[in-house]
This record gives structure tokens, C-alpha cells and sequence, in this order.
């Protein structure tokens, strides 16, 4: 399908080649003559290569490479130079297909990344990386590097690559998860485009939503999706985007049988190609249009888009046959000149050979063209419904997986977690039931106490477990507003007030009182509540915990920090797992379930956030989640 193959294109940082502007090329210009004045061993000769470099990967990334390679070998006393030219020098590999030149570079930026402490190019390099496996298919290490770019980069504060970095795990979440999971990260991506304002990113991750909708056959979303995206995109004047905005919009039209809007939006991808010389494009274009024809049962425009697609093949195979010559022709300047000779002579023979062999086929090449289109025509009707039928069963076997998880991990709470304190309770109430007559009233107060505890935690665990299975239903609706979180958080805790009086815990607040979210209330309240829970749980008698919250490029994180008994590294990275099982005990010896922590997560990510964890054991813990800022 066209629209999986444009969606590859919105891959940060994999640049797409767009029309030649004035301003772009007299820049390039004018720093090619300011190569010719300097020194070609100087710091200043490398840098006006890589920004040669890097302005030619925006609109000619073929031209953008030997510059790129040139600034490599110039000896290099900036270390964050040198990498971020590695880095760049990958992203031209890439483009070329050269994977494992494009991957090794990343590596050595990497490298250099690392040991300069530089997060903008270990952030970079790690995304270069995630873009050549996910190109190659290789789909778990691909996410390995997403992710943790994303965290990175939120760590870091960048906003605009943070959407970017969601959008590139959606891509890859796809392919490991399922299309809904995919749509969930490019519905984050957007709002957080949407709140900075960046138009280019916001209309690459519609256009992204757009191929989603497609593959789960929601076509008239993904249509709006595509129209959205191309008219930010003409705004723009970003004439590759917009061409492949209208070969979307064309392929969504056949697969509605909606023929001749296909065929409007289809000759105007063709005349963007054409005009801007996208030959690649163009052969895509042609493509669509031969199939179009043939749902309209016209077999010989089918016939004539059919030629001109295969024509432009053989044009980008004799351009590519062209290039491998001349490169085995410098390659030949290296060797002894008896073997130069030799391989010329063969050459000259291959060339006569492939003469022959080319007439000949150019002479069947109607005959055989005609063949293979009315196959073509014959078999496509069947070939499409036999893919609908395989993105449906793949769709169904998706949500299949997601009910069968969720209802494991609701099997696994109700005969553990929920097993404990039902039997802690039934423990409790037959011990006082057979020894009323012999026990003291202090005693007796103190099984009530220890009643009214077990009875609080079954409580809490009964109301995470409801929640958890709303929220894993779809059965939570996200109502955002804007909520002040300080006042949010004096809510949880006079929720939470008679606990915190009973443990004679001090609450300390570092929250600005005009720190205002743009969130869902009851989700963030539910959030706030469970982590405060937790810290109150796993808190020693008289201590303190904090509650603080602040903001960074449009970003708000709000946190709760405990004393309490910490957390294993280990175990830190099951916490969020809902396949995972852990258990933890508390500082009075109550048990954690874990569903509290899955819930939270959900909700989070909910609300276009993400939650973490910072813990040592016997230090306590600090967990932290992030909401984008409500803008007036």
C-alpha cells in the first residue's frame, strides 16, 4: 500500500528531499566560497563542510555525502564537532541504503556522545540507529533505540524532539503492537506539536495518523487526516510532503472504490513529481493511476500508466547501472595496468553483450508489457480483498492478544493480590470472633485497628482493580481541562488525611500556585492518590514526604518523594510491567500489589505523559510523571 510507504518518510532525523529554494542554494554558495579561503586543516575549513553538509541534507541529500565524508578526514580538535559530523555523515548513508556505513558512524557519534556527556547527540545517534533497523525490518532493536531516546530527550527538556521521538516509537509500536497502540503515540506526538506550535511536525505526525487509519480500514478518518496534513503542507510550501499527502489521499479513495476523487488526487501527486523531477514518485504515481483505471474498467489507460511505470523502471535501473560503471571505472585507476587492460577488454564485451541482449528485449518488451498488465488487471481485484481479509484477521488477532493479557494479569490480581487481604481480613475477624470472651479491651482496640487497615487496603485494591479494567476497556473517557496543581495535590492529600494523621507524616509542598495543566482531573487525582498511597505505605512513622511539581519548554512534572524503604533496581523495571509480578512489602509489613503502579501509567500516558522512578533501597523512592502545560 502507498500509504505504508510514505509513513516511512516522517522518520525523524531520515530527511526528505524537497524542491530547490533560492535562499537554500545561495546559502550553499556562499559557504562553498568561503572554503577557498581557508585553511584545509583548520577547525573553520571542517565546520563550513559540515554546515555544507547539513544544508544540502534538507533538500539534496545525493549532493549532501562527499561533503560530509570530507569534513571527517579534516583533523579535528572539537570532539562535539567530529561526532555531530559522524552523525550526519550516517544520516547521508542512510539515505542511500548504505545501512551499515550509516549504523557504524552512528556508533563512533555515540561513542563520542557518551563521553562528552552530550544528550543532543547521544539523543541524535541513538535515533539514527533506530531508524536503519526499523528500515531493515529489525523492529525490537529499533524500539530498544527509540525509547530510549525518548527518555533521554524528555529528560532533557526539548519539547520539538521529544514529538519527535514519540512519533518515531509509533512507527515501530506499529509493526511490534498493533495499529491502535500506533495511533496512541501519534496522538501524543501531535498535542505536544500542537502546544509549540511547530506546523511541519504537527502535519508529519497527521500525515502518520493518516496510514493508521488506513490499515484499520477507517477511511474516512484517515482521509481528514491527509487533507489536514496537506494544507499545512502547502502553507508550507513543502512540495515532497504535499505530493505524498495526495498519493495517500489516492490510495485511500481506491480502497473506497471512490474512483475519481483517486484519479484528482493521484494526477495531482503526478504533476508534483514531474515538476520537482521525484522520479521515484513519479513511478509511484504512475502505478496508482494504471490501477485506477482498471477499477474503472479502462483497460486501456490501465494499459497506457502500465507502460510509462515501467518505462520510468527502466530509466532508475539504466540511471543506477550508470553510477555502479563509473564507480568500477575509478576503481580500475588503482590497479596494474595489465589488469586495467584486461578488464576494459572484458568491459568492452560485456557492453556487446549487453547491446544485443538489450535490443532483443526492448523488441519483446510490448509484447511481454501487454501480457503482464492484463495479468496484472486479472489477478489485482483478488489480490486486494485477499489483503483486506489478512489486515483483518491481523487486526482481530491483535485485539485478541490485548483482551488475552488483560484478562491474564485480572486472573493473576483476583487469585493473588486479591486473595491476600480477603485472607488477612477472614484471619483477623475469626481470631476475634473465638477469643472475645478472653481478651482485653486494648487488645480488642487493637484488632480493630488492624480490621479497619486490612478493610482500607482491600478498599484501595478493589477501587485500582475497577479502574484498571475501565481504563484497559476503553471504558474512561479523557476529559482534559486545566486543573492547578497545587490545589490538586492539597485535594489527594485531604483524601488521604486521616492515614497521614494516623502515621503522623508531614506533607512539604514545593509547588507554584499558578502551575496549571492541561489534563483529565479524575485521572490525574487517581494518579496522585496511588503514588502518595504508596509513599505513605512504605514511610516509616514521623517522617516526611514531598510533594513538589515544575515545568521546563511546555512540560509539567508533578512528583512525590518518600524515605521509605526504596526499591531494587530490578524491581524498578517490572513496576510499570503489567505482565510483570511484583510484590512489595511496606514499611509496617503491608503488601504492595503493583496494579496501583499499571493503573497510573495508563493514565499518564492518557494524558500524553510519561511516569518514572528514581529509588535506592533503604533511601526511599521519588516518583515523577509529566503533563503538557495548559496554554491560554
Amino acid at each position: 500500500m502507498v500509504s505504508q510507504v510514505f509513513s516511512v518518510c516522517f522518520l525523524f532525523l531520515l530527511l526528505i528531499v524537497g524542491g530547490y529554494g533560492n535562499a537554500q542554494t545561495q546559502k550553499v554558495d556562499s559557504l562553498k566560497r568561503l572554503l577557498t579561503t581557508s585553511d584545509t586543516l583548520s577547525e573553520v575549513y571542517a565546520l563550513n563542510l559540515f554546515n555544507i553538509c547539513n544544508d544540502l541534507l534538507e533538500y539534496n541529500p545525493d549532493a549532501a555525502l562527499p561533503y560530509c565524508l570530507q569534513a571527517a578526514q579534516v583533523p579535528h580538535e572539537n570532539d562535539s564537532l567530529l561526532a555531530q559530523v559522524y552523525i550526519k555523515t550516517a544520516t547521508a548513508y542512510s539515505h542511500k541504503a548504505v545501512y551499515d556505513k550509516s549504523m557504524e558512524l552512528a556508533l563512533k557519534g555515540l561513542e563520542i556522545g557518551e563521553r562528552i556527556n552530550d544528550t543532543l547527540i547521544i539523543f541524535d545517534a541513538h535515533t539514527n540507529l533506530g531508524i536503519d533497523l526499523f528500515i531493515q525490518e529489525d523492529y525490537p532493536r529499533a524500539r530498544e533505540h527509540f525509547d530510549l531516546a525518548e527518555r533521554l530527550i524528555f529528560q532533557y527538556g526539548d519539547s520539538a524532539r521529544l514529538g519527535h521521538a514519540i512519533n518515531n516509537v509509533g512507527l515501530v509500536v506499529g509493526y511490534l503492537e498493533g495499529y491502535q497502540q500506533e495511533i496512541d503515540k501519534y496522538v501524543r506526538a501531535r498535542e505536544i506539536f500542537r502546544l509549540i506550535g511547530n506546523q511541519e511536525g504537527f502535519a508529519n505526525t497527521v500525515m502518520n495518523l493518516g496510514t493508521a487509519y488506513n490499515s484499520l480500514g477507517k477511511y474516512d478518518e484517515a482521509i481528514s487526516a491527509f487533507n489536514q496534513a496537506l494544507s499545512i503542507y502547502q502553507v508550507l510550501q513543502y512540495s515532497a510532503a504535499e505530493e505524498q499527502a495526495y498519493l495517500n489521499l489516492g490510495e485511500t479513495y481506491l480502497d473506497q472504490k471512490e474512483f475519481e476523487k483517486a484519479l484528482l488526487a493521484t494526477y495531482k501527486a503526478l504533476e508534483i513529481s514531474k515538476a520537482y523531477n521525484y522520479k521515484l514518485d513519479e513511478l509511484y504515481s504512475l502505478e496508482l493511476l494504471s490501477k485506477i483505471h482498471a477499477g474503472l474498467n479502462r483497460y486501456d489507460s490501465a494499459y497506457f500508466y502500465n507502460l510509462k511505470s515501467i518505462s520510468i523502471k527502466d530509466s532508475l535501473f539504466n540511471l543506477e547501472k550508470e553510477n555502479i560503471r563509473s564507480e568500477m571505472e575509478a576503481k580500475y585507476e588503482t590497479e596494474k595496468k595489465e589488469q586495467t587492460i584486461l578488464q576494459l577488454q572484458q568491459d568492452t564485451l560485456i557492453k556487446d553483450l549487453q547491446v544485443q541482449q538489450e535490443k532483443q528485449w526492448r523488441n519483446n518488451l510490448v509484447m511481454l508489457a501487454g501480457s503482464l498488465g492484463i495479468i496484472a488487471i486479472l489477478f489485482y481485484s483478488r489480490f486486494r480483498n485477499k489483503k483486506k481479509a489478512t489486515e483483518e484477521l491481523n487486526q482481530k488477532n491483535d485485539e485478541l492478544k490485548k483482551l488475552n493479557g488483560f484478562k491474564d494479569r485480572l486472573f493473576t490480581v483476583i487469585s493473588h493480590d486479591l486473595k491476600s487481604p480477603l485472607s488477612a481480613f477472614n484471619n483477623l475477624t475469626r481470631s476475634l470472633a473465638d477469643n472475645v470472651k478472653n481478651i482485653s479491651p486494648s487488645e480488642i482496640e487493637e484488632y480493630l485497628r488492624n480490621l479497619n487497615q486490612s478493610s482500607m487496603d482491600l478498599s484501595r485494591l478493589l477501587n485500582n482493580l475497577l479502574e484498571w479494567a475501565l481504563s484497559q476497556t476503553g471504558a474512561i473517557v479523557y476529559q482534559p481541562e486545566s486543573i492547578n496543581c497545587k490545589l490538586v495535590m492539597e485535594e489527594v492529600a485531604a483524601q488521604l488525611g486521616p492515614t497521614i494523621s494516623e502515621r503522623k507524616i508531614l506533607l512539604e509542598y514545593f509547588v507554584p500556585s499558578e502551575l496549571t495543566a492541561h489534563a483529565d482531573k479524575n485521572m490525574v487525582i487517581i494518579v496522585l492518590r496511588n503514588l502518595l498511597s504508596n509513599a505513605i505505605k512504605f514511610s516509616d512513622l514521623e517522617t516526611t514526604i514531598t510533594l513538589f511539581a515544575g515545568k521546563k519548554d511546555g512540560i509539567i512534572t508533578l512528583g512525590v518523594k518518600d524515605h521509605g524503604v526504596g526499591i531494587s533496581t530490578e524491581d524498578q523495571q517490572k513496576l510499570f510491567d503489567a505482565s510483570a509480578d511484583v510484590h512489595s512489602v511496606g514499611a509496617s509489613t503491608e503488601k504492595g500489589t503493583g496494579i496501583g503502579l499499571i493503573l497510573c501509567k495508563d493514565l499518564v500516558e492518557r494524558n500524553g505523559g510519561n511516569i518514572y522512578v528514581e529509588s535506592k533501597l533503604g533511601e526511599g523512592s521519588n516518583f515523577y510523571f509529566s503533563l503538557p502545560e495548559f496554554k491560554q
